[in-house]
């Protein structure tokens, strides 16, 4: 590093723990920046916010193609789906880390000089710690990106879900003064993040790239054999026109309608599919090696208890709701639900899990946007 550059990595905004250390080689002066006074330098210096934030990001993808990539090291196997976790949520975090597959010959040599055994995996091997039978919550705990509540004042806004409705909220809230908390189970993006391309957001031509991790053509693409099975009669009822041209026209992927998975066949792991098509009757056995169930969305709502949905379990708000869903807390208030509010006073549904949604990003970053109008409202009311 030259005189009048700036070191750091991308953990300074994260929080993670250090997991580097620089060397000085010749004399000089250092200027300590503390991480929180960074935040505040980059939150009102829009120009060198820009720069700093590339910098940090360009690091972080230089440091996951060297050595630095040994400062996490997870070994598991590709079928586990345990192991499968902590790799998303490594990739979700853009943590550095290094994959490790104990079924290869050359990895299960550092299994055994990590003292490490068929029963442990997966695991997480760091400097000065070795994780047994990991997951993705005891990592982040180790790390420090679990969260930590910093003071003993209530917040304004409890954000659950950092989806592009969640990301929405949660910027506006902050942006308008709200004290604003937001919580994830893996990391930002949600279902968005998972999405080999988002081509349906105005202002990217192109589309966005996401995480390429169960996308259909992104199988497909790596050479190999894809049967999409479809209960339906018509593949284009319930997916976007975008996302039907490119499975329709590309070579290695099979759509089979009116079609349903009635067997699967193996060993330890899935070797074989049968197919049975309504239609003609029939059924045929193909190798399959794996097996991806998208029929249908659940919202994950269970953990709201006492709050009104719909008979799909989706939540619902404002107009939808009835008297008959409003307790006698609404009473006390004097008021309806406003907008995106649900049965429970001061409780908002926005995103995939409000009945209605239309399930596309451009609408989710709207609704959590405008949700925050009404968390406004709502605060005015108490005061």
């Amino acid at each position: 590093m030259d005189a009048g550059g700036f070191v750091g990595e991308l953990n300074l905004l994260t929080g993670q723990n250090v997991y580097l250390l620089c060397r000085v080689r010749e004399g000089g002066t250092v200027y300590r920046v503390p991480p929180e006074r960074l935040r505040q330098l980059m939150a009102n210096d829009v120009e060198l916010s820009d720069v700093v934030f590339k910098a940090l990001i360009a690091r972080r993808e230089l440091l996951q193609r060297s050595t630095a990539a040994l400062a996490v090291e997870i070994v598991g196997t590709d079928r586990s789906a345990a192991a499968l976790a902590l790799r998303t949520y490594a990739a979700r975090q853009r943590l550095i880390h290094q994959w490790f597959d104990a079924d290869t010959p050359a990895d299960q040599a550092m299994m055994e000089s990590s003292g490490l055994a068929a029963e442990d995996l997966p695991a997480v091997v760091m400097p000065g710690v070795t994780m047994r039978q990991a997951t993705p919550g005891g990592l982040a705990e180790k790390l420090g990106l679990s969260y930590r509540r910093s003071s003993v004042k209530p917040v304004d806004v409890t954000i659950v879900g950092a989806g592009p409705a969640g990301l929405a909220a949660a910027v506006y809230g902050a942006s308008e003064g709200l004290d604003t908390v937001l919580l994830d189970a893996v990391a930002t993006g949600g279902l968005a993040a998972a999405s080999s391309r988002i081509e349906n957001y105005l202002g990217f031509p192109f589309g966005l790239s996401g995480a390429d991790l169960t996308d259909l053509t992104g199988l497909a693409g790596r050479g190999s054999d894809v049967s999409l099975v479809v209960r339906g009669p018509d593949i284009a009822a319930e997916m976007s026109a975008y996302l039907v041209d490119r499975l329709l026209v590309h070579p290695r992927v099979t759509v089979r309608c009116r079609s349903e998975v009635t067997r699967l066949d193996g060993g330890d792991f899935l070797e074989e599919v049968t197919i049975t098509d309504r239609t003609a009757d029939t059924a045929h056995a193909q190798p399959c090696a794996g097996l991806f169930c998208f029929i249908g969305a659940e919202p994950a709502a269970s953990w709201l208890t006492g709050i009104a949905t719909g008979d799909d379990g989706f939540i619902r708000t404002d107009v939808q709701l009835t008297d008959s869903d409003l307790g006698p807390a609404w009473a006390t208030l004097g008021r309806r639900p406003l907008p995106f509010e649900t049965s429970i006073p001061g409780v908002f549904a926005v995103g995939d899990v409000h009945s209605g949604s239309m399930k596309r990003v451009a609408a989710a970053t709207g609704e959590g946007a405008s949700a925050i109008a009404s968390v406004h409202k709502a605060i005015a009311a108490l005061a």
